[in-house]
């Protein structure tokens, strides 16, 4: 299984984490801290968007949880790449 050999939302957010804390850099800092918690809601966000898109009959419209993961991945994508900027 492919899923078996990728890392777990929650390692991934953990991780973000960990390192958000090793920032010294106080304005990175804050900014990684953020990035770390969006990981977090993220990966705590998941399993509600698998139990709400498997209750849904095929060629319904999506659940209105798959809105608001994907409006919390672009604000993960913007916060990484303002991370990126500011670090190049």
């Amino acid at each position: 299984r492919l899923w078996a050999h990728r890392m777990s939302p929650f390692r991934w957010a953990d991780g973000l984490a960990e390192r958000a804390q090793k920032v010294s850099d106080p304005g990175l800092q804050a900014q990684a801290i953020n990035l770390a918690q969006l990981a977090d809601q993220f990966a705590a966000g998941l399993p509600g968007l698998r139990a709400a898109a498997q209750s849904r009959a095929p060629g319904a419209p999506p659940p209105p949880e798959a809105f608001e993961m994907y409006a919390l991945n672009g604000r993960i994508v913007e916060q990484t790449n303002q991370l990126s900027k500011a670090c190049s």
